[in-house]
Order: structure tokens, then sequence, then C-alpha cells
């Protein structure tokens, strides 16, 4: 200070406590020596009116730090080193002191060289020869202002980082319970900053009711020590109301004593992530349920060295392996010897790629030993290891689809026999009808010669069993026409045992035994037929090794409890027909299935597993009932249950009933076979019938349109060229619709059952006609009264 001598200066100006503090001080202090000597630097400035302070002394420190001399800066505006200061700063700074207060500025100034240093500046407002100065006593800030800066710029820093970060932060006071939630945090959830207080509490409600638990426990176990992070998978509650899956990281901070004060972290939004983990889990949970629940047999497997890497229950199931044998064996192993080459060489071409994939038909052999049939489909898959190239394999089972086949073969052969025995049986009848014909006419003329009349008695005899033995042919062959009428059951037997005789083989012994009265039942004789000679045929084969077959007939009671027991119908008297033989019998399995279509115990190519369902088809359509009883290797026994006849009114007298005759009615005969024609036409003229015979159904027509008021009666073949029987009929009954009818035909069921005979309950009489009965059959049609 260049005008200031001694502390008496001050002293003489002052006469309030201050000042005279100050007269203290400069009484004992060189104050010069002070003022130079401080740390800090004092600069004394004079308050200039309207105008900036002007710089009226420094200390050395002052110009030692700014670098300047005192000339440099005595009596200089304070703007010479302050490049901030204006009048207006300097006004409200002079403002700020006017309470004579010690008052705190940050302020920079201007070195010599021209750097800036931060600067703290004390400021007091004093008086000085009735002068008001400013005392500013200064300290060098810059190492802190730039710290603070540094530090500024590292949270500007950081708050950019967490304003653009993706996830949420979070910093938890823990022993105050307050969490400071970034905006990011809030964000997340749909809140906006000002919508969510710090509090503890925020977090905790917002966390799904489910997870809240296993959070706060994973919480204390880390505040525990036992685990090094919090890190858990859980769901928050959005502002919409739907759930976010997010992933919350947190690291606990600890004082001395090892008390957790502080837990900072973040959370990431992984809904997106946790959808597709449900997506594919859903997606693995379907494939595998579809592997594992496939009808077909899958397996993924080695195409070099086949190992099985992989087979889902199915194809264990096809293999009758385990699924643990699965993991341990080849493809080779299980395969038939006679298959392996031709597999080996579709696999060598699939691994060359010269083809994607194939198809082959293969045996496996079971543990057991038996072969399984399965087809096979190959398919190459995409592995990341392509030292060891992988295939997919499917099977399908195709053992029972192939004895299946086989029985379809097997019954289009029967139907092929069939078809080839109803056309035979056609042209064979019309020549049994001329033999039994004209035989019949013969015998009648015979009457005074025996020995011829013998003769002729025989070779009807023998006509009549070539019909009998058509008959049972078609009876075999499923092809005879339905004909139920009331019948003598223990007939039948006995007509038919020449049959079944000629079935068995001579090591078994066959045995009939007829109830000793007459058993009428209102049956289809031909289909009864059919029935016994599949079970004979099926008793004969299950006695490979000989044995005995006994055929019994009989009546029984069926009861109200035994009828519901066995599934009858109707309760009451019924024909039991027994067929019974000593053979291997059948297991419980095997009786459960017996009557099923297509079931057979036979080996393929055996049987066509139709028989039995046919013959319990039958006998449910005479609204009877079968049921087999058998154990294996006690042999088997089929009781066939029909309702009896009992009224003797109901019995057919038929047998013993004259030949009616004719009363010169005339009957159109329409048949295409001359010789049958010419036979029938002779025996009705012989037995009191006009006829007027024709060749096909055209001719019917005309013949009928000539001679419609004299014709009583049609006797139409059913096949005939040109027009046919039905067709002819048809025809004519729009000429005159109470026109009567008999048809016959020596062609099978299905031919007739075509042309609607059955289904309209036309009369028919089946070839070779027995020329008595066709006598019988035209007398009940002419009596009968017109409806």
């Amino acid at each position: 200070m260049n005008d200031i001598e001694s502390e008496s200066t001050i002293s003489q100006t002052s006469s309030n406590p201050k000042e005279k503090s100050s007269d203290f001080l400069s009484s004992t202090i060189n104050y010069k020596e002070v003022f130079d000597q401080a740390g800090d630097y004092i600069l004394l400035l004079e308050i200039v009116s309207g105008d900036i302070p002007i710089i009226r002394d420094m200390n050395d420190t002052a110009l030692r730090i700014h670098g300047y001399t005192r000339e440099q800066l005595i009596n200089k505006p304070i703007s010479f080193i302050d490049p901030n200061i204006t009048p207006e700063t300097a006004k409200a700074r002079i403002n700020a002191i006017q309470s004579g207060e010690l008052v705190v500025f940050e302020v920079q100034h201007r070195k010599n060289d021209g750097t800036i240093i931060d600067a703290e500046a004390q400021v007091r407002l004093i008086s000085i020869d009735g002068k008001q100065f400013i005392l500013s006593i200064e300290r060098d800030i810059s190492d802190r202002k730039r710290l603070e800066r540094k530090l500024d710029e590292q949270i500007q820093r950081f708050n950019l980082i967490v304003a653009g970060a993706k996830d949420g932060i979070w910093d938890w006071d823990v022993p105050n319970k307050r969490v400071l939630y970034s905006p990011r945090w809030k964000a997340m959830r749909g809140f906006s900053d000002d919508e969510i207080s710090d509090s503890e509490e925020e977090w905790k409600k917002s966390i799904h009711p489910e997870d809240i638990q296993r959070v706060l426990a994973s919480i204390t176990a880390h505040f525990d020590g036992k685990t090094q992070w919090f890190n858990e998978d859980y769901r928050v509650k959005c502002k919409n109301g739907t759930w976010l899956w997010i992933n919350d990281r947190g690291l606990a901070l600890r004082d001395k004593t090892g008390k957790v004060i502080r837990m900072a972290g973040s959370e990431t939004d992984i809904t997106e992530r946790k959808r597709t983990e449900n997506e594919l889990r859903l997606t693995k949970e379907r494939f595998e349920t579809i592997f594992n629940e496939a009808p077909l047999g899958i397996a993924l497997i080695d195409s070099l060295t086949g190992h099985i890497y992989a087979a889902n229950p199915m194809f264990a199931k096809i293999a009758g392996r385990t699924m643990e044998e699965m993991g341990n064996i080849d493809w080779m192993s299980i395969t038939h010897p006679d298959d392996i080459k031709e597999d080996s060489d579709n696999m060598a071409l699939l691994n060359a790629g010269k083809i994607p994939g194939f198809q082959m038909r293969k045996r496996y052999i079971r543990p057991d030993s038996n072969v399984v049939w399965i087809n096979m489909t190959i398919a190459p898959v995409t592995v990341e290891d392509k030292t060891h190239p992988r295939h997919l394999c499917m099977i399908q089972d195709i053992t029972e689809n192939l004895k299946i086949e086989e029985q379809l073969r097997q019954a289009q052969k029967m139907e092929s026999i069939g078809l080839l025995a109803g056309g035979v049986a056609h042209d064979f009848n019309n020549i049994l009808q001329a033999v039994i014909g004209y035989g019949s006419m013969a015998k009648e003329r015979l009457n005074n010669d025996p020995l011829t009349k013998e003769f002729v008695v025989e070779i009807l005899n023998g006509a009549n069993r070539a019909a009998e033995l058509t008959r049972a042919l078609l009876a075999y062959s499923r092809k005879q026409v339905i004909m139920p009428k009331i019948q003598n059951l223990n007939t039948i037997v006995c007509n038919i045992e020449k049959m079944i005789r000629r079935i068995l083989r001579e090591d078994i012994e066959l045995r009939t035994i007829l109830d000793s009265k007459d058993i009428m039942v209102n049956i289809d004789a031909s289909q009864i037929d059919q029935v016994l000679l599949n079970l004979v045929t099926n008793a004969r084969d299950a006695m490979p090794d000989g044995g005995s077959l006994i055929i019994k007939t009989g009546v029984a009671e069926i009861n109200s409890k035994y009828s519901e027991a066995y599934s009858f119908e109707n309760f009451g008297m019924y024909a039991v027909l027994t067929v019974s033989d000593t053979g291997i019998g059948m297991d419980l399995k095997t009786k459960k299935n017996i009557f099923e279509p297509f079931f057979t115990t036979k080996e393929v190519g055996k049987g066509t597993g139709l028989g039995l369902a046919m013959a319990y088809g039958i006998i449910k359509q005479h609204d009877g009932n079968i049921n087999v009883y058998s154990e294996p290797g006690n042999g088997t026994t089929f009781r066939i249950y029909l309702p009896l006849i009992q009224k003797a009114e109901e019995i057919s007298s038929e047998a013993f009933e004259m030949v009616p005759i004719g009363c010169g009615e005339t009957i159109l005969l329409a048949e295409d076979d001359a010789t049958v024609r010419k036979i029938i036409g002779m025996y009705l003229q012989e037995h009191g019938y006009n006829t007027i015979e024709v060749q096909d159904g055209e001719e019917a027509v005309r013949a009928y349109k000539e001679h419609c008021n004299k014709i009583s009666l049609l006797l139409f073949d059913i096949i005939m060229p040109k027009k046919n029987g039905k067709d002819a009929y048809e025809a004519i009954k729009k000429l005159s619709d109470n026109v009567k009818v008999i048809f016959t035909s020596g062609y099978t069921d299905e031919m007739v059952a075509i042309k609607g005979i059955h289904k309209e309950k036309l009369d028919f009489v089946s070839k070779p006609v027995n020329l008595d009965a066709l006598l019988r059959k035209i007398r009940t049609v002419l009596n009968k009264q017109h409806v």
C-alpha cells in the first residue's frame, strides 16, 4: 500500500469498536509484514462512485501469483485482472457487502501471461480516511475448480449414459429405505419422472405376486453374503396394467462392520427374450410331444456308423426294445439279415449325395425272434458335425397290413371262385333241368316196365345229387340264393353230412347226434349249410393230428337272464345246433375277436378271416345267436341257436301234398335255353296248363300284348338276352298291373338281388327246378288274391 506508512493511519480515522480493535492490532503487530507475507493474496480496492473499483494496494503474494509488478497494477480498475467484472456486477457485489458482513465470491483473474486463475474472495467493506474501500482476501482455487469441472463433466457424462441407456438404474439407501430411480427405470413401467416417489415400496409393490418372495429371498441371500451379485428375472407391473419381464442386477455396499448401507443396480427389459424363450419352449414341447406321441416310429441315426442317437417310444415298440436298449444299438443289429445289403446300398448312395433320400420295405427282428415288416422313409438332416452326418428315419409297422392284404387277396380269390361257380352253376343247372325234367316224365311213362323205371329213378337220383352238389358249392362260395322256409334241422344236417365227410381227413372221426324229435326252424338251408361248412373247416384245421368232430341237434329254453347274458334278442324255445371238436382250442383274447372280419389265427395264405364273421351274420339274420366255448388244449364248441317253430300248423306239409293239376290256365313261359323251355313247357302241358313259349324278354312283351286276355301267369327266367325277365315283367305291368309272375334262375344271389326280386318280395324258384315243386308254386301263386 503506497500511502500506508503505519498502523496508526487506520486507527486515527476510526471511532467505532471495530476500529478500536484495529487500533489494538496495529499496536501489537507489524501490519506491513503480515500484509505482505500472508499466504492468500490481498487486494485493497477503492470504491469509485458509479464506476468499477480501483486497485489501490496489494500484497506481495498477489503480485507473485498474478505475475505483475506493483506499478503495473496500482491504480488500475479491477477489470484489469478480472475480465468478467462489469459495472453491474461491481454494483451488485458492493450492494452485497454494504452490511459490513464478510461476503464470499468466486472470481476469475487474468495473469500477466494471459492465463486465468480461479479464486475465492472473502470481501469486506472498510473505511479509511472517510473513503470506502473493499478489502478482498483471495485464495487460488484453480485446482479445486478443475476437479469440480472434471467431476461435473463426469456427472454429466454419467447422466448422459443413464439417460441414453436402455436399462433402468436404481440406487438404494438401505437404512433409510429410499431408492433413487432413473427416468429410464420409470419409463420402462410407463411412468413419467414425477409419477413415482423415491420410496422402497414403489419397487416392491410393482413386483408380480408370484415373484415377490423369490426376489426378496434372493436379496436376503446377497445381503447375507451367500451370493456375489443379486441377479433375478421377474415380472413388474406397468402403468397400463400389463406385466414386464426384467432382469435385475445389483451389488451391495457395506460399512466397516459389514452392514449393508447401500445397493445399486440396473434393470433390463427382457420381455421379448422371455417371449422368444417361451415360444422356443412351447416349440420344443410340441416337438417332443409329436416325437413321443407320433404313431410312426422316428429315430435320428448316424449315417456312417448306423448308431441310433435318439428314438421315440413307437420306434422302440416296433423294434421290440426298451428306450434304454435303443440308445445302445445300431440299425444293422435289428434288421433282418436279408435286408441289410439293400439298406446299406441305399445309405451309400445317400451319403454320396446321389439321392436325396429313399423309401423301402424291410424287416426287423425282435428279441423274441418275431419278424415285423415295416415301411421305412429315410431323409438326411443338417448338423454342425460334418464328420458324423445323420439322417431321420421314420418307420411304420405294416405287418398286420400285409396280413390283411393277403386276406383280401384270398377273399378276392374266393370272390373269383364264387363268380366262376355262379356262371358254371347257371349252365350246369340248365343241363340238370333237362335231365331231371325228361327223367321225371320218362318215369311216369314206365309204370309197366319196372326195371327201366328203376334205371330212370337212379338217373334222377344222380341228377338230384348233382344239383345238391351244385347247391353246396354255391353255399361254400357264399353265392346261394336266400330262400328261408320252415324245415327240419335234423334233415339239413343229414343232407350236408356227405359234403362234410369229403372235406375232413381220414384221421378225424365224424359223429352226428340228432334229436329224436323233429326240430322245425324257419331258415335258409343253404345258409345254414354254409355256416356248418365254415365251422367244420375251422375244426378240421384245429386238429392237425386228428381227433373227433361232433355235430349235435337239440332244443333249449332261453330265459330272460340267459337272454341278457348272451345278447339274445328274444327269450323262449330255440333249436340248438352244436359243433364240437377236440382240437387245440383258443385263449380268451382269440375268443373275443373270433367273429371279427379278417381276424384269423392261421398263417398268411391259409385263411381269409371271413368265415366266422359271415357265419355270425347269417345266424343273426335268422334272429338267432352263436356262442363259442373253448380253452387252450381242450377243444372248441360252437352252439348255434335258432328260433324253434312249435305250432303244428306252421309246419309245411308240402312234401306230403299231391301234385296239383292245372285247370287249363295259360302260362307265358320265357326261357332262353331251348332244352329247359321245352321240358318245362311239356311238363306244364301234361299237368293241365296251356303254354305260350318265347326265348327272350322282348318276345315275352309282344306275346303278352297279343294274348293278354287269356294269360294267367308269367313264368320268366331272370337272365335272358335282349330284355331280361325283370324288365319284361315291368313292361307288362304297365299294360296290366294285376299280372302274376314267378321268376326262375340258375344265377347267384348277387344277380338276383341286383334285379330286385327278393327286395320286392316276388316269387322265385331256383334252378334246377323241381318240377313237382314248380307245380305247387304255380298253384299257390294262381290261388293268391291280388292285393
